[in-house]
């Protein structure tokens, strides 16, 4: 072998060694270059990045579609509802009847037809009144009851009423008898009313007394106070006697008193029998409904018979007011 030739190999060997070891050092160059920027090395001739607010990255969906954000409508709040102020109930006008119960007559008096009863705190609807009787609604007819026999609520306001007609017509004053020409002197007969055989054996009026069964006699009375009268009566004919209503009545102001000792009829007496109760008294209940004002009137005691016909069987007693 030729001394160059060997030499020559020499050199092309060393020259693959300094390429390894170049290529070497390039590679350790560039992972430490690149461990040193992951630990935030900059490169001095880079310039400093100035920091800006950044906008907020929109990422897309997947499929690349952007789905822009509805954002919803604010929900209109209704006003809150107006109290509506609800109108006050008016109280009926009521009567609520008496203990005993009371009855329910078809026009306002003694004379009209019995059409019901209220019993002892049942009650009725007021719908009218006329002097001192009240309109009340009696299963949805028209009623009537006495104003002292029930007590009443709410009435302030209740409309007079025009009233039915009375089915008892007026009484006629006893006809008086004609004097005889022939005996100019006579003095002139007066018929005698028909009592139909009623009896009285006692008639009083006055004031009361302890006793209930009598009064104490009085013709003069103050602004207050009741009227009391007292009776006993009899049937003294020869047989029955049906009776419609029994009391004291006043012409002067046209109020007849039933009195409920001599019972609300019509009743039957037999004969020789007493009319209620013997002895009995009552009053006109002149301190809740005064019936007297101030002057003079006549009181009779007074029977009403089932025909209509009336009659004053006492009296009169003469009583002055104020």
């Amino acid at each position: 072998m030729k001394s160059s030739d060997f030499q020559s190999g020499q050199q092309r060997t060393l020259l693959v060694i300094g390429g390894i070891a170049v290529l070497a050092l390039i590679g350790i160059a560039m992972v430490w270059m690149g461990f040193w920027l992951d630990k935030g090395g900059k490169s001095q001739d880079q310039p400093t990045a100035t920091a800006t607010s950044a906008l907020p990255v929109v990422q897309p969906p997947v499929g690349g579609a952007v789905i822009p954000t509805i954002t919803p409508l604010p929900t209109a709040t209704p006003p809150p509802p107006t109290d509506v102020p609800q109108p006050t109930p008016v109280p009926e006008p009521m009567i609520v009847a008496q203990e005993g119960g009371v009855n329910l007559r078809s026009g306002p008096g003694t004379t009209f037809s019995v059409v019901g009863r209220l019993e002892g705190g049942a009650s009725a609807r007021v719908t009218g009144k006329y002097a001192d009787w009240w309109q009340v609604d009696y299963s949805g007819t028209p009623a009537w009851v006495a104003n002292w026999v029930v007590t009443d609520s709410n009435t302030g306001s209740v409309p007079d009423v025009v009233p039915p007609a009375s089915p008892i017509p007026p009484t006629a004053a006893p006809p008086t008898a004609i004097p005889a020409t022939a005996a100019p002197t006579a003095v002139p007969a007066t018929a005698v009313p028909d009592t139909r055989g009623i009896q009285v054996n006692h008639f009083s009026v006055g004031l009361k007394e302890k006793k209930k069964e009598e009064v104490k006699p009085q013709t003069s009375y103050g602004n207050i106070g009741d009227v009391w009268f007292c009776f006993e009566a009899v049937n003294s004919g020869g047989g029955d006697l049906t009776i419609a209503d029994f009391g004291a009545w006043s012409p002067q102001n046209g109020h007849f008193q039933i009195s409920w000792g001599g019972g609300e009829g019509p009743f039957t007496v037999p004969s020789g029998g007493v009319v209620g109760m013997p002895r009995w008294c009552d009053h006109f209940y002149n301190d809740k409904d005064p019936k007297f004002g101030v002057g003079s009137y006549q009181i009779f005691l007074r029977a009403c018979f089932p025909d209509g016909y009336c009659v004053n069987v006492a009296g009169p007693i003469t009583v002055n007011i104020g």
